[in-house]
């Protein structure tokens, strides 16, 4: 991706930290909740979500928020856990809050208003999806 400001959010202060400890000045570090964006509407080209909506409970909510934030016609890239027996797995664990299996993530990204571009995978998915 070409990008003029890069923007990561995160929840956890302590990943934040972790990879403000890479040195990357090129990006911009926030804490913030993605069911809850503290950005602008239809601001952003490009949102990427990456092995996190698991550990959301109001994923459903981080997609709309997605929405939300993206300019028209641009591009949600999303990897996660789409596996409903593994996800309970690690709910009981406590190591996941949001469970969902692929089938049901897409349908999510679509009632959002999301065209779904690229789908690979089904257990461990990466989706491209188009505002």
């Amino acid at each position: 991706f070409n990008f003029k400001q890069l923007i990561s959010t995160d929840y956890d202060y302590s990943q934040i930290n972790l990879t403000k400890n890479r040195n990357r000045d090129d990006i911009v570090f926030a804490q913030g909740d993605a069911a809850h964006l503290n950005y602008n509407n239809n601001g952003f080209d490009t949102v990427m979500q990456l092995m996190a909506f698991h550990h959301i409970a109001d994923w459903k909510k981080s997609i709309k928020e997605a929405y939300r934030v993206l300019k028209k016609g641009g591009v949600f890239v999303s990897q996660d856990i789409g596996h409903v027996s593994f996800n309970k797995l690690l709910h009981f664990r406590g190591y996941v809050e949001g469970l969902f299996s692929t089938e049901e993530y897409c349908s999510e990204l679509e009632k959002a208003g999301f065209k779904i571009l690229k789908q690979q995978g089904r257990k461990v998915f990466m989706i491209v999806a188009r505002k």
